[in-house]
């Protein structure tokens, strides 16, 4: 079935054997999540292409269970002599563990410590180059040009 993000509109291929049921799914290019009850129905042409063989026992199981479920693993001998293609086993695999994983995490007290000391070195370097602008013209001439066009010459 092909779906359509209703926000930027891109289209995904996805297998029917995915969309069973009530699913949420995330756009991969504006990372807006829709349940599949807003998703655009499909195309008029794709009506009219034959329908692959079921692949049911893909979607069997959560992603813990995935190395016992007898079509498991992309390439698989039995998946091969259904007529599931390895790509609908592979997808349905990772949407699995996709919607298992838990958030991303954010930031958090030694990303606020990084923050912290990278303004106090750039402070401090400012605050030298100031300080010690004499020296500094004095070392390394071309330097008074920049003192110049700041006024502190």
């Amino acid at each position: 079935m092909r779906i359509v993000c209703p926000n930027c509109s891109a289209a995904y291929d996805v297998p029917d054997a995915l969309l069973r049921g009530r699913r949420t799914v995330r756009c991969a290019a504006c990372s807006r999540e829709w349940s599949l009850t807003d998703a655009t129905p499909p195309e008029p042409e794709s009506l009219f292409r034959p329908e692959p063989p079921p692949a049911e026992e893909v979607l069997e199981g959560t992603a813990e269970e995935a190395p016992r479920n007898r079509l498991a693993a992309p390439g698989s001998e039995e998946g091969r002599r259904e007529g599931i293609p390895r790509e609908a086993i592979a997808r349905a695999i990772a949407m699995d563990r996709l919607q298992n994983a838990p958030p991303p995490r954010r930031g958090g007290l030694g990303l606020l410590i990084a923050w912290v000391l990278s303004f106090v070195v750039l402070g401090a370097l400012a605050w030298s180059a100031y300080d010690w602008r004499i020296e500094v013209m004095n070392a390394w001439p071309p330097s008074i040009r920049l003192y110049t066009l700041l006024g502190l010459a």
